[in-house]
């Protein structure tokens, strides 16, 4: 096997420009009282694990350990799927299609669009069955998955690949390594590629995740700048969920928060999902005697709330003036039609004076759009500078993380770089 070390955009402008300002400002945000998510975890599979939720929250796929006797081998891929986003799922399946020989099939990872699904999966080769490769397979229709690719490229003979989180555009990939023998530590390692029709290359260490103490289950924000870890707690035998962040893909994740309110002493939990916004974290737990699947949502603060808001009224308004454009051209060419047909002897049975007539109120009902295009364009203006108001120009608040960094030390940070992912969903340090 091989391994190598070593109009639109306007809108897309605005949304940046937000996520950028909601990641610098969100640092003191809380989260909702975690809720145990019904519906799921058939008693008979000894509770479902690592979940991964689609982009619109509808589709849930999570690894179930089922006894061997029955119908699903020993650790499997599990999608449950519901209409709401925010109701009970109603419908669930194993993905037995991707597991045709009844080997050992874990870690989900769903792609953002939902048609591209990567998995860990137990391959025989040279010391046994020990080993794990990481898979891709892509949506046949509504339902079905075909296994495609096997990403032979990341993968070392007689270790285990695992724990796969890739960035939103998938060209980063994050994942563990362990050898097969049990005394093997547990190695974290990233690769890119240049798209995702290419192999993944230019594999390297990412020793500081490597160091945290008992970490697993990473998952990457879609920039890939931000990972969500669990990290094992002191004394309790349970784990938290922190994250941690990085300036650019090359370098170091620092700064390791504790998600206050969703983990941390006495409140156990691993393998977070988040949805690409990181406004809802999925997670497995088991506290109040309640093993499972576990949802929790960010609380905006009212600010960020009536900037969101004035975005969204913003986009509405400029798509009223595109409306309102694409109006206007349709009258200039009845304008010009009936310019035509003045000029024809026998007027289509139409007199000079309906013609005029006709003309004129075209004439005054563009003036009409014209104007209101144009107060449209002021109210935007307005909102703007509201929007201004709402966040001034001020230093940024200090990089969290200048407290105990778990594992690694202390590490202070002085860089006081701005933010340049999607929203912070931190608490405060690890003490």
């Amino acid at each position: 096997m091989k391994t190598s070390l070593g109009s639109n955009s306007l809108i897309l402008l605005a949304v940046f420009a937000l996520v950028l300002f909601a990641g610098a400002q969100t640092a003191q945000a809380a989260w909702s009282e975690p809720v145990s998510i019904t519906g799921l975890n058939d008693p008979n599979w000894h509770g479902g694990k690592y979940p991964c939720i689609s982009s619109d929250q509808r589709t849930v796929f999570f690894m179930v350990n089922r006894p061997s006797t029955g119908s699903i081998t020993l650790w499997d891929i599990v999608e449950a799927r519901r209409e709401d986003p925010s109701g009970p799922f109603t419908s669930e399946r194993a993905l037995t299609e991707l597991n045709p020989d009844g080997v050992f099939t874990v870690h989900p990872w769903i792609s953002l669009d939902g048609q591209r699904l990567y998995y860990a999966q137990t391959i025989k080769e040279g010391g046994g069955w020990g080993s794990r490769v990481i898979k891709m397979a892509v949506r046949d229709g509504d339902s079905a998955w075909l296994p495609a690719k096997t990403l032979w490229e990341i993968h070392q003979t007689d270790t285990a690949d695992t724990e796969e989180t890739l960035s939103g555009d998938e060209l980063t990939i994050l994942w563990a390594r362990k050898g097969l023998s049990s005394t093997s530590p547990l190695r974290y390692l990233q690769a890119t590629r240049a798209s995702i029709d290419e192999p993944f290359s230019d594999i390297r260490e990412v020793p500081e995740l490597s160091a945290l103490l008992n970490a697993t289950g990473p998952h990457l924000s879609p920039a890939g700048l931000r990972v969500y870890i669990n990290i094992e707690n002191a004394g309790d035998n349970g784990a938290s969920i922190y994250v941690g962040s990085r300036a650019s893909l090359d370098d170091p994740f620092d700064n390791f928060q504790l998600l206050e309110g969703v983990t941390g002493p006495g409140m156990s939990g691993r393998y977070a999902h988040l949805t690409p916004d990181e406004r809802t974290i999925y997670f497995n737990s088991r506290r109040g005697g309640v093993g499972g699947i576990w949802v929790s949502h960010l609380i905006l603060s009212p600010r960020i709330v009536a900037i969101e808001s004035l975005e969204e009224a913003i986009e509405e308004k400029r798509a009223a003036i595109g409306r309102i454009t694409a109006a206007i051209r349709q009258e200039v060419k009845a304008l010009q039609a009936l310019q035509k047909i003045s000029m024809k002897s026998d007027s289509d049975r139409l007199s000079r004076s309906d013609i005029y007539k006709s003309r004129t109120q075209i004439m005054l009902a563009l003036r009409r759009q014209i104007k209101a295009r144009s107060e449209l364009q002021k109210a935007i203006d307005n909102l703007r500078e509201a929007i201004g108001h709402l966040r001034p120009d001020r230093p940024h608040p200090p990089e969290p993380g200048t407290g105990n960094h778990p594992g690694n030390g202390n590490k202070p940070d002085t860089s006081n770089k701005p933010q340049t992912d999607r929203p912070r969903r931190t608490g405060s340090s690890r003490r």
